[in-house]
């Protein structure tokens, strides 16, 4: 699921109350989504524990707010630099950039695409100077123009470190996601 938030609306944080529809066996049902957090207990069982409510926070907010958030300051770290939507020739490729906040001096910067439709992958990503360059893939056998959404990206930063003793490890950290991607697939040029 893909939120948009308008802009009037403002960054305070906002209780959400989302509800299922679906047809089954003719009849219409409705369900309110119960809100839980994804726990982990000993380190090995995950588990979803109901919460209390479903809460949007915004970068720049808080709770309470210690200041007016500034909206220029959101729009400049999480912004899509191509025109939308992105369109992915069916058998070809298509380039997104986008503005994150990541700092590329810190680890190379990794960008997986989450649940994205079959056939529709990212060829090549890199990332400097706060901008991030996706070469989008769409496999003509698997995907046929006329194919529409939003594809959601996920930033990770790989590093290496080195221990007193000498030892290295390398691990990967999660950064967060890019601003939802919407694309259509289209006939080849």
């Amino acid at each position: 699921m893909t939120l948009a938030l308008a802009r009037w609306l403002g960054f305070d944080p906002l209780s959400l109350c989302l509800e299922g529809r679906a047809k089954i066996a003719g009849q219409q049902v409705v369900r309110t989504a119960v809100p839980a957090n994804d726990m982990m207990q000993a380190f090995a069982y995950k588990h979803l524990v109901p919460a209390n409510d479903l809460t949007l926070v915004l970068p720049g907010s808080g709770d309470p707010p210690k200041r007016p958030a500034d909206p220029r300051a959101f729009q400049s770290m999480w912004r899509l630099l191509v025109e939308q939507p992105i369109k992915i020739p069916a058998g070809g490729d298509a380039e997104v950039q986008a503005r994150v906040p990541w700092d590329a001096n810190r680890g190379e910067i990794q960008i997986k695409l989450s649940d994205p439709p079959e056939g529709i992958l990212i060829d090549k990503a890199s990332c400097a100077d706060r901008t991030a360059t996706i070469v989008l893939r769409c496999d003509v056998g698997k995907v046929k123009p006329g194919l529409k959404g939003n594809l959601i990206a996920n930033g990770y930063q790989k590093r290496t470190e080195t221990n007193k003793e000498g030892k290295t490890r390398e691990y990967r950290t999660f950064l967060g996601p890019l601003p939802a991607i919407p694309f259509e697939v289209v006939k080849p040029y």
